[in-house]
C-alpha cells in the first residue's frame, strides 16, 4: 500500500509545498524542443552530469543555447496569459470530455480532485493501452499510453500503481492531452464523435 511522503519543512519557493525539484520542458508550453529548466525549491545537493567549462554554476557544463532559452521564456509568458484568459473554457472542455467518457460504462477514468484541466487518463478492462491507442489513431485522435520518456518501457505507469490502481488497469491506460489551441467547437464536432466510434468498437471486442 502506497503511503504519502512524510511532512517536510517549508520550502524556500513560495507556493511550492512538498516540492524539492521541479523540472520543466519548453515543448509542453508550445516552446522549442530540447530546452528546459530545473527549479531547486529546497537545498537539495546536485551532482552535475556534465563536467567541463563550469556553465550554469558548475551544474551543467557545455555551450548554452540562449535563443532556445529566450524562446522558452516567451512561450511560458504567452501560455500563462492565455491560460488565465481561458481558464473557465478549459474547465468546461474538461468537464464535457469527462461526461462523454463516463457514458461508456466499461471505461474507467482515473480522476483526482486536484487534477489539471489539460489531460484525462482512462482505460478499458483487459484491453492493452496500445490496442486502444491504435483504434483512436484510426479515428484521427493522437493519444499516448504514457509519458514520452517511458515509451520504450513495457511496464505500467508507476504513478498509477502508486495510487492503488491494479496492474491490468494501469497497463491499459490512455492519456489524452489538450492545449490552449483546442476549442469547444472542435471538441463537439470532431473529438467526441471520433472518441465515441472508437470506444464502441473496443467495447464490442
Amino acid at each position: 500500500m502506497w503511503t504519502p511522503p512524510r511532512a517536510l519543512p517549508e520550502p524556500p519557493c513560495p507556493g511550492s509545498p512538498g516540492i524539492h525539484l521541479l523540472s520543466l520542458s519548453a515543448h509542453k508550453v508550445h516552446g522549442p524542443k530540447g530546452v528546459g529548466a530545473l527549479v531547486r525549491c529546497r537545498d537539495v545537493p546536485l551532482e552535475p552530469l556534465l563536467h567541463g567549462g563550469g556553465q550554469e554554476a558548475g551544474l551543467r557544463s557545455g555551450t548554452e543555447n540562449p535563443f532556445a532559452v529566450v524562446a522558452f521564456c516567451h512561450a511560458a509568458r504567452q501560455v500563462e496569459q492565455r491560460h488565465r484568459a481561458m481558464q473557465a473554457e478549459r474547465a468546461v472542455y474538461h468537464a464535457r470530455l469527462l461526461e462523454a467518457l463516463e457514458s461508456h460504462q466499461r471505461l474507467r477514468v482515473f480522476r483526482s480532485p486536484h487534477q489539471l484541466p489539460f489531460f484525462i487518463s482512462f482505460s478499458l478492462p483487459e484491453i492493452p493501452g496500445e490496442v486502444t491507442l491504435h483504434h483512436l489513431e484510426q479515428e484521427g485522435l493522437l493519444v499516448s499510453t504514457g509519458s514520452a520518456c517511458s515509451t520504450s518501457s513495457p511496464e505500467p505507469s508507476r504513478v498509477l500503481l502508486a495510487t492503488g490502481i491494479d496492474r491490468s488497469r494501469a497497463l491499459g491506460a490512455i492519456r489524452m492531452s489538450f492545449s490552449i489551441h483546442n476549442t469547444l467547437a472542435g471538441l463537439e464536432k470532431y473529438v467526441l464523435p471520433a472518441l465515441d466510434r472508437a470506444l464502441k468498437k473496443l467495447e464490442r471486442a
